[in-house]
């Protein structure tokens, strides 16, 4: 592979290499089902599964043309950051930022950002947008096989499921609709009880969640709604700005605002066979003009040569700046996560007073 530059992917310490080096996503796609396996560790096995001079570890590699970072909440807020900000100081630096809060990858000075929807990627001309790798050893939905009740599916971790799927009053309106609800909520996120690649029994899929200070809607990638399309399951959505990018309402999705209109999209969906045909056949259609886990990895790939080479003094120097401003936004963090762990004991004392005074 001459003129080829190898392409280093930067991990924490902690992460098992010799697990991930006998990985196998397609037979095993439950492992590593967090944030770090799908964006860095499932593309540094699939990179490498194609043959391309690829590396993985903590430390980086002196002839690495590039290195490859998913900066998560870990490395932001502790130690790790100012040690990476070291190690990457003389070479060319890509970020996958996924989902992640977009101060994570303010702290390390990048050459590409890997953002997660068009609209992300419009905002700075070193970033651009590449679909998320599909599903990992996706079931689809057989379409000879028509369950009964109608199922409908959530996908997530437990504390990103919508309040109103464990309400017993929405839950008594599926049932009156004949729906069956599929909570695929495992207790660990990698656990044996993770069937995110199972769509083999679903009609519809749910694209809802609850959003925390972390899950900032503006920063989510179309994973699921993708997802949904390689499994051939009709996607029910609300107006997530990666999804409204792609979806074609009506055609190959259905959205909602709120739990009363997400059931009489439903109850919609039970007595129109038109309309549940029409959706299929748009979901098909979407089905086959997607790019597969292929053509993705190698999207990855061409976008990490263009940027990969050797920086010069300049952009040596500018990452030492970089490095500094790394060290002084640190310490402002644990200042802050200090502070705000001394109001939250000082409240908890305050209640337990008020309790006891109340008695």
């Amino acid at each position: 592979m001459t003129g080829v530059e190898c392409i280093h992917f930067w991990c924490d310490p902690d992460v098992p290499l010799d697990m991930v080096s006998e990985w196998d996503p397609d037979s095993e796609p439950w492992r590593f089902a967090s944030g770090l396996g799908h964006n860095l560790l499932e593309l540094y096995v699939r990179l490498r599964d194609r043959g391309y001079p690829i590396t993985l570890g903590p430390h980086v590699p002196r002839d690495a043309g590039l290195v490859v970072v998913y900066p998560s909440g870990s490395i932001w807020q502790s130690r790790r950051l100012a040690r990476l900000g070291w190690r990457v100081r003389r070479h060319r630096v890509a970020l996958l930022c996924s989902d992640l809060p977009p101060r994570y990858g303010a702290l390390i000075r990048s050459d590409l950002q890997i953002m997660p929807n068009d609209r992300q990627a419009s905002r700075k001309a070193s970033s651009r947008y590449l679909p998320p790798l599909p599903q990992r050893g996706v079931v689809p939905r057989d379409p000879d096989v028509q369950a009964t009740p109608w199922v409908l599916a959530f996908k997530g971790n437990p504390e990103n499921a919508p309040d109103y799927l464990l309400d017993v009053n929405f839950q008594e309106a599926l049932k009156k609709l004949g729906i069956e609800l599929d909570l695929d909520t495992p207790t660990r996120t990698d656990g044996s009880d993770q069937h995110w690649h199972d769509y083999s029994r679903t009609d519809w899929v749910l694209l809802d969640r609850k959003y925390s200070s972390y899950g900032n809607p503006a920063w989510k990638p179309p994973t699921k709604l993708l997802n949904a399309w390689h499994a051939g399951v009709i996607p029910l959505m609300v107006a997530e700005p990666a999804y409204v990018a792609l979806a074609r309402p009506g055609i190959d999705a259905l959205m909602f605002d709120d739990v009363e209109e997400l059931l009489a999209v439903l109850g919609e969906l039970c007595s129109s066979p038109a309309l549940r045909e029409q959706l299929s056949a748009g979901v098909r259609a979407r089905h086959a003009v997607l790019e597969s886990s292929q053509e993705v990895v190698d999207a990855y790939w061409q976008a990490f040569q263009d940027h990969a080479g050797v920086p010069t003094r300049t952009r040596a120097a500018i990452s030492m700046q970089c490095l500094i401003r790394c060290l002084i936004r640190v310490r402002f963090v644990r200042l802050m996560d200090r502070l705000n762990r001394i109001v939250s004991a000082r409240s908890l004392r305050v209640g337990q007073t008020v309790d006891v005074g109340s008695a």
